[in-house]
């Protein structure tokens, strides 16, 4: 009988991680199945072997799937595959939890112990393209700018789980400090946006945020990176900007590139905080490689 990895973040849910993950212990062992709880971080759990896994599950937000991913596509490249041998489901308890909805991997808590266990079952699943960037692996979408920014300070303050409010302080210091630093970018070897105050997202899913479309045409299943580099260099042009973001509209402004590719390069004068899936991930120069890897996830269904 095959194993079912369960990774929690302990503190997820303003602290319900770890209450989640024993009630789907339970529930699983229940029905006869073979849970393991992981609550130690991803990248230094002890394993078993891929082929003795029947799916794995991460309860937390994107953050948590992202480091939960990053050692699962590990194992499996060093296994010489192309795609996660089996698939993973999300029980979202982060802030935004953007490939939950992505996904459609969202349960009704009363109903949780019925519902993921059946869409296990009946094992439909789509495919999710995985890219790379220095900082790791990300299944969304790597930002570089403002939001970048805002990351950052919320890094830098927070101390301990965080709800949608903590966000206010860090993105009202963003909008108050940043001085709209250059940027260029490079998309498969060939400049695309030349050097200039602008905002970058590459990505592999549409939503952002609170699941508003910034990345309007993109498709996480289609071997390709969409690239939006937007030029940005006053707080009011930025506000406007966010405004239009909501409707999806921004990609009619002036100025806008918006691309596909496979091997995206942001470069800058001087260094540009950059977030990875809603994490802090270091400043530019960044590199990004769209892997020959997918991850098939669980799809809730009916």
């Amino acid at each position: 009988m095959r194993q079912i990895l369960i990774f929690a973040n302990p503190i997820s849910g303003l602290g319900k991680g770890l209450g989640m993950a024993r009630r789907l212990e339970r529930c699983f062992a229940r029905q006869g199945m073979r849970p393991l709880v992981i609550l130690e971080k991803a990248d230094r759990a002890e394993l078993p072997p891929l082929d003795t896994i029947e799916a794995a599950i991460s309860i937390g937000g994107d953050g948590t799937l992202r480091h939960v991913a990053e050692r699962l596509v590990t194992e499996t490249q060093a296994a010489d595959l192309n795609v996660l041998p089996f698939p993973m489901a999300i029980v979202p308890m982060g802030t935004a939890n953007l490939m939950a909805l992505h996904t459609g991997n969202t349960w009704r808590d009363d109903r949780l112990e019925t519902e993921l266990p059946a869409a296990l079952c009946r094992g439909q699943t789509r495919l999710v393209d995985v890219a790379r960037t220095q900082r790791g692996i990300f299944l969304i979408m790597v930002g570089v700018g403002v939001d970048g920014s805002i990351i950052h300070e919320l890094h830098r303050t927070r101390t301990g789980p965080i709800s949608i409010l903590n966000y206010l302080r860090p993105t009202m210091h963003a909008l108050c400090s940043y001085d709209f630093p250059e940027v260029a970018v490079e998309v498969d070897g060939e400049p695309v946006f030349p050097m200039q105050s602008g905002l970058v997202f590459v990505g592999n899913a549409r939503e952002y945020g609170t699941g508003f479309p910034l990345l309007t045409h993109a498709q996480s299943d289609d071997g390709l990176l969409d690239v939006l580099a937007i030029p940005v260099n006053s707080r009011s042009q930025l506000l406007r900007l966010g405004m239009a973001m909501m409707t999806g509209e921004h990609v009619r402004e002036e100025g806008v590139l918006y691309v596909r590719g496979k091997h995206v390069q942001v470069r800058s004068q001087r260094p540009v905080p950059v977030q990875i899936d809603g994490e802090v991930a270091g400043f530019s120069p960044v590199t990004v490689d769209l892997l020959p890897m997918r991850v098939p996830f669980i799809v809730r269904g009916q």
